[in-house]
């Protein structure tokens, strides 16, 4: 059973199930950012007081939503990477798509993490 506050697993639950759950809620979790972010770029053209409504159904800050909203605009869906998470991108969203692309790419390809990426960005810079 699973409610906001709780996730209660069965006793007999496989390790190979409580991996499969840990994934899937990790998933989730990871992808919350991009999904408010593109929620709020809909809204946006299609109802009006967008992030008054957004306030209010998320519980979260003003500036929180812009900003998940202001990534997803910086990174279309194609150029968006599944191994990275949204801190990465973020780290690299005021750069050229140039040098955001090589940057991801490098942080893909040796595994950096968000911290490493913001090293080699600053150093760039």
């Amino acid at each position: 059973m699973a409610r906001r506050t709780e996730l209660r697993l069965p006793c007999q639950l496989s390790l190979n199930t409580w991996q499969h759950i840990g994934q899937q809620i990790f998933l989730i979790t990871d992808s919350t950012a991009w999904w408010l972010g593109d929620w709020l770029i809909f809204g946006e053209d299609k109802f009006p007081d967008r992030y008054q409504e957004a306030v209010a159904q998320t519980a979260l800050n003003y500036q929180t939503l812009r900003n998940y909203a202001w990534i997803a605009r910086k990174f279309e869906p194609s150029r968006r990477r599944d191994r990275l998470s949204f801190q990465h991108h973020v780290e690299v969203a005021g750069l050229s798509v140039q040098d955001q692309d090589a940057f991801l790419a490098q942080a893909e390809r040796l595994h950096w993490s968000r911290n490493e990426l913001r090293r080699q960005v600053r150093q760039h810079i």
